[in-house]
């Protein structure tokens, strides 16, 4: 007894999922630029403008609670924004809830996104939109898209879809050699190969393995970038004067805050690229062959880039060669293979090897 085939994947999830990742993504690069710029002389000069003239005049607000309500909306908009991430490629498993989920957070992303002056809300929203159409919709409930009918074609009446009475067809012409013995097969005929043994569809270990040990390291470093950004946000005087009485800074001839800005984009990239990891270790958990590549080369990359921060970044260039290592195994090989949509076809033990001809 063989499994029931997979549904194929509508293009409108694959495309919708592709954009909620692509906008979450640049939404998070967008918001930790607009967090660097919420205490900036040119903020609090344009947030001073507006109360001065109407309607902000009106407000009866100060521009630190201004600044105070803009900021809280761009911390408000990057979490959505993490969730969105991990909400996307939740759905591109047929996730119903994260459907649902993602475009509450779409719906909510594209009202706060103004107030943090973005409006890159809007590719969510597009997403989000696509998600619910109609083959999306069949996906998700299980059921196989109904066939397009072509424009102009009509449906057949009942009296077209009557099958006609079937005519009498003339006997065929006997044959002079009909009545010949069939010729002798000159070797016997190859035995008919037996059944190949089926995976047993249960997940390997090694998979597990490689999956829990991204999910440990690359969230351990995730937590650490997203530490420099708070002491960058709560305490960014200190941490200037804390730099600068530092002698190796004074030998960086390197500003103040162009380090500052420097650090905002290497940990704005870090954290979004331990989140993609996460999601790709939870996609190869659920068997899909092209998130385990992603997941590879993602670790493959990580290896040299942790080599930077030398000598703490060696726990991570373990960890990643071990999930590659992991990751490349022929059980793991074999299962992605068997969900891939080819159940009871892969071996779950490599065949022997015949014996190498040595004259």
């Amino acid at each position: 007894m063989t499994d029931p085939e997979p549904l194929p994947r509508p293009r409108q999830v694959v495309v919708a999922g592709v954009l909620g990742l692509f906008g979450s993504l640049l939404l998070l690069v967008v918001l930790f630029d607009a967090m660097g710029r919420v205490h900036s002389s040119q903020m609090r000069a344009q947030v001073r403008s507006m109360l001065s003239q109407p309607p902000g005049d009106g407000l009866g607000m100060t521009v630190e609670q201004v600044l105070d309500i803009v900021r809280g909306v761009v911390l408000f908009d990057g979490a959505l924004a993490a969730a969105a991430v991990v909400l996307a490629g939740f759905a591109l498993t047929r996730h119903n809830g994260a459907r649902i989920g993602f475009t509450v957070v779409a719906a909510v992303l594209l009202v706060t996104g103004p107030v943090a002056g973005s409006v890159v809300p809007v590719i969510d929203a597009v997403a989000a939109a696509l998600l619910w159409a109609r083959p999306s919709r069949d996906w998700f409930a299980g059921r196989a898209a109904a066939p397009a009918q072509p424009l102009g074609e009509r449906t057949p009446t009942e009296s077209e879809q009557r099958p006609e009475p079937e005519r009498p067809r003339p006997a065929p012409a006997a044959q002079p050699w009909a009545s010949w013995p069939p010729p002798a097969a000159p070797f016997p005929p190859p035995a008919a190969p037996g059944p190949r043994p089926s995976h047993s569809g249960s997940r390997p270990g090694s998979v597990t393995a490689a999956a829990v040990l991204t999910w440990v390291s690359a969230g351990v470093t995730a937590l650490a970038y997203v530490a420099v950004v708070m002491v960058i946000m709560l305490d960014r005087e200190e941490l200037i004067q804390t730099l600068q009485r530092n002698p190796s800074y004074a030998q960086l001839d390197i500003a103040a805050d162009d380090l500052i800005a420097a650090l905002w984009v290497i940990s704005a990239l870090a954290i979004l690229w331990c989140l993609f990891a996460i999601v790709l270790a939870f996609l190869s958990v659920r068997g899909l062959r092209w998130s385990r590549a992603a997941l590879v080369i993602s670790s493959a990359v990580a290896i040299p880039v942790s080599l930077f921060a030398f000598p703490v970044g060696l726990i991570n260039v373990a960890a990643a060669a071990v999930t590659i290592k992991l990751l490349v195994t022929r059980s793991a090989s074999d299962w992605f293979d068997w969900n891939a949509g080819h159940p009871g076809t892969v071996p779950t033990t490599r065949p022997p090897r015949p014996p190498r001809n040595v004259w």
